[in-house]
């Protein structure tokens, strides 16, 4: 205890940031992309654009529907009362195998199906995942489907012609929209290239770095990239 008139000492133990050295100061040696786009990059871009304004055209009659494909359905859903279910009822619904709307459970019962089938059954409802479905979680524990096969219906992409990108895109024709895709992506590099860069090169000095960091100054900074991590979720 501390008394009065009397010296007092007292001794603590604290960690020090290391002292660390590098290994060597030779220069870095680093894998950039290429500055400017690639013919990859600029088919890449061009082919999620064909993505975003795909059509659909009816298969064949004997076609049966395959795990990733669609399907113009006609079809009733009613809960365990009986009820029907109006957000998923639909006289006409082209729907995807694969994309979340329905769980697993209804794709499979789609499978082998073709046009002019019809077929009843019963799933469960997901707790989580079903776009379509989720709603209907606690109000009732299973759904009865009946459903008819209106059409398979396969994914058709436009192809890029001059015209397409004129009347739909806005370019003055294919060429054009090839060179301002490549633009962007240029531009794109341009601004993250610098960091790239200098991430490469830190990485390369990391390994060079000899000496021991105290296990508290890992937990801080291990606890600070959690705070910026969840800060940017919040943030989006």
């Amino acid at each position: 205890m501390v008394e009065d008139g009397k010296p007092y000492t007292f001794a603590f133990a604290v960690e020090v940031k290391p002292e660390l050295e590098l290994s060597g100061y030779d220069a870095c040696e680093i894998e950039l992309p290429f500055e400017k786009a690639t013919e990859a990059e600029i088919n890449e871009q061009v082919e999620s654009l064909r993505e975003h304004y795909y059509t659909f055209e009816d298969a064949s009659a004997a076609t049966k529907i395959k795990e990733g494909g669609y399907a113009d359905l006609a079809m009733k859903a009613t809960d365990d009362n009986g009820e029907n279910i109006e957000t998923l009822t639909s006289e006409s619904r082209v729907y995807g195998l694969g994309t979340g709307l329905f769980p697993e459970s209804f794709d499979k019962e789609l499978l082998g199906m073709k046009k002019g089938q019809t077929k009843q059954f019963s799933i469960d409802v997901p707790a989580e995942g079903a776009v379509l479905m989720t709603s209907l979680a606690g109000k009732t524990v299973k759904v009865a489907f009946d459903v008819e096969i209106k059409a398979v219906k396969n994914k058709v992409l436009p192809e890029v012609t001059d015209e397409w990108a004129k009347e739909t895109l806005g370019f003055e024709n294919a060429e054009d929209l090839r060179a301002r895709v490549a633009e962007s992506v240029s531009s794109q590099k341009a601004d993250v290239l610098p960091r790239l860069k200098e991430n490469a090169c830190l990485a390369v000095l990391t390994e060079r770095l000899v000496g021991d960091v105290p296990p508290s100054m890992a937990e801080d900074s291990e606890t600070s990239l959690l705070q910026d991590f969840f800060q940017q979720l919040q943030r989006q």
